[in-house]
């Protein structure tokens, strides 16, 4: 049972931690990324 709460507490941990990342330096709002005339969403 330790082991299983030390699992979860980990993935959680992680979760947390990769949230913090791609939030702060990896995504961008797609106003920034699209800011060129040449770039257009397609459907």
């Amino acid at each position: 049972m330790q082991s299983f709460l030390a699992a979860c507490a980990a993935a959680i941990a992680i979760a947390v931690i990769a949230g913090y990342v791609l939030d702060s330096t990896v995504q961008r709002p797609s106003s920034s990324a699209y800011t060129t005339t040449g770039a257009e969403p397609r459907s």
